[in-house]
Formats: structure tokens, C-alpha cells, sequence
């Protein structure tokens, strides 16, 4: 060993006993548990409390839903008659149009043209047609006579050939004859004799300059008590007489004024 070799053994050792004296005077630092404990207890304390106020949560809702659902407005009960079907709500019912009511009272052929009169009634302003201007005044009878497809008095309005009445029984209404065609006011060509004639009257006979006779039966609109007769008169005949009869054949009428 050399001389420096045993000059520096001793102050190893020298430092060595003082890191040792050194260390064993320091005390000794306690292992962390009471940190540890008290660390475990704070999480579950907070657990506890997460789980207290979900609890809480959930109670809440369950409380809170029947009270939204009581303050709505209950469902309304739909009422069932005794015979379990179901009762309809009334409805104000609307009063529906009134229809015209028509007839025709007679048609046929003269001189080979075809001719035909239709008579109607209007009881009030809903059942005039919507596409014509309004008449004078309802109720309203109308006789509409036609030759060759013409209307007669077609030049006078929509509304010519109509009286206004006072019901489907106005009395005033009927008694009177005329000739109806389409030249000179019924007075030559082709024409149609009609009466409107009263509730005793079946039937109406023209006798005509050639010997022949003319026979038209009269026709009620229906629901009312207006009545006529029309016969074809050829444009080359003139009118000798009218009659008109009942229905057990009596005249009750004679004229002799037509030509």
C-alpha cells in the first residue's frame, strides 16, 4: 500500500461516520396515512352528495310531470246516445235553393216546323237562374212558346211571356186567350193559340175557315192551380171559333173574335 493510500483511508472513514451520524440524526418522516384517509373519505363524502342530488333530481321529475299533466286543460268527453252511436254536433242547416217547377203544355209539328210551350213557375228569387238578370218581382209564371227553334217575343227579354203572381194560387191569374207567333204580333204565319184557362176547363176546340178542328187539353203546373191549352194553327188557315169544355163535355165558352 502506498503512502498516499494510507493518507486518505481516515478521512473516508472520517466522512462516512459524519454522513452517518448526519442521517441517524434526522427523524424519520412518517408514511403519508392519515393524508391517505382523509383523501378517501372527502371522495366519498362527495360521492355521497352527487348521489344525494340525483336522487333528488329524479323525485323532483316524477313530482313535476303529474303537476304539468293536472294543469292541462282535460280532454274533452265525446257524448255517446243511448243507442251507443255517436251524437253529432247540430249544425245550422242551410235552407237549400228552391227548384222552378215546369211543365209543357203541348207540342207537335205545323207547316214541318216543330213548336212546343212550356210553362213554369218561380216561387221565389232562389230558384231564378243565376245567369239572367232578375225579373220585375216573385212569384213569377212564365209560358215560353217556341217555333222553329225561336222563342217567341225572344226580342223583349229573358223574362218575356212572365207575369208576376201572388202565390201558386193567385186567382187573378188566367181567363185570357192570345196568338202567339213570330210575325205581326200571332196575326199571320205560323202561329199558336193558347188559353189560360180556368179549373173547369178540360179541354179547348178551334175550328179553323178549311172545316177542320184543333183540340188542346189543358195541362196545371203541378202545386198550383195555373192552367192552359195550346194548339198549332198552320199559316195558311183563319180562325172561325173557340169553344171550351168541362170534362163531361159541356162547352163553357164560345168566341168568334180570332182570325
Amino acid at each position: 500500500m502506498t503512502a498516499e493510500q494510507d493518507g486518505d483511508e481516515p478521512g473516508a472513514v472520517r466522512l462516512r461516520a459524519a454522513l452517518a451520524r448526519s442521517v441517524a440524526a434526522r427523524p424519520a418522516s412518517p408514511a403519508p396515512v392519515e393524508r391517505i384517509v382523509a383523501a378517501g373519505r372527502a371522495r366519498r363524502r362527495r360521492r355521497r352528495l352527487a348521489m344525494a342530488a340525483t336522487a333528488a333530481c329524479v323525485v323532483a321529475a316524477a313530482v313535476t310531470v303529474p303537476l304539468l299533466r293536472s294543469a292541462q286543460p282535460a280532454p274533452s268527453v265525446r257524448q255517446m246516445p243511448a243507442d251507443g252511436t255517436p251524437s253529432a254536433t247540430a249544425k245550422p242547416t242551410r235552407t237549400p235553393a228552391t227548384e222552378p217547377v215546369t211543365v209543357t203544355a203541348g207540342h207537335g209539328t205545323v207547316d214541318g216546323t216543330a213548336w212546343s210551350l212550356t210553362m213554369a213557375y218561380y216561387p221565389d228569387e232562389s230558384a231564378l237562374p243565376a245567369d239572367l238578370p232578375p225579373p220585375d218581382g216573385v212569384p213569377l209564371v212564365c209560358q215560353r212558346p217556341v217555333i222553329g227553334g225561336v222563342l217567341v217575343d225572344h226580342q223583349a227579354g229573358p223574362w218575356a211571356g212572365c207575369d208576376p203572381v201572388g202565390g201558386p194560387d193567385d186567382s187573378s191569374f188566367g181567363g185570357e186567350m192570345a196568338l202567339r207567333g213570330l210575325h205581326d204580333k200571332g196575326a199571320s204565319g205560323t202561329r199558336l193559340f193558347v188559353s189560360n184557362t180556368g179549373p173547369d176547363v178540360s179541354y179547348g176546340v178551334v175550328r179553323l175557315d178549311d172545316g177542320g178542328d184543333l183540340t188542346g187539353h189543358a195541362v196545371t203546373i203541378p202545386g198550383t192551380s195555373y192552367r192552359a191549352w195550346v194548339v198549332a194553327v198552320p199559316a195558311a188557315r183563319s180562325i172561325v171559333s173557340v169553344d171550351e169544355y168541362d170534362s163531361g163535355r159541356h162547352r163553357l165558352s164560345h168566341s168568334t173574335e180570332w182570325r
